[in-house]
């Protein structure tokens, strides 16, 4: 996502810029998972939250960064799936 994100920026005239979200050790394996859910659900929602920021961006690139998010939603959707499953 990272990457992707990079290029949207470069594309829509802008310099990516580096920052770090702190990954707690863990080290059982129904942690790891717990935890991987919780940050797939925060990033949902903020990606669902910048989807509706896009219709102010307006334009060409509102759509077609309105269009980026709504992919990564799906994306990111189909990661919590399949993690709610291997909690299961």
């Amino acid at each position: 996502h990272i990457q992707e994100f990079a290029k949207m920026i470069v594309g829509l005239g802008g310099l990516p810029k580096a920052g770090f979200h702190p990954i707690p050790s863990l080290t059982e394996p129904k942690e790891i998972l717990e935890y991987a859910a919780k940050i797939e659900s925060e990033v949902v929602e903020n990606y669902v939250k910048r989807r509706v920021e896009c219709e102010e961006l307006g334009g060409v690139d509102g759509t077609w960064v309105g269009l980026f998010l709504e992919n990564q939603i799906i994306d990111s959707r189909s990661d919590l799936d399949e993690i709610r499953q291997l909690l299961k």
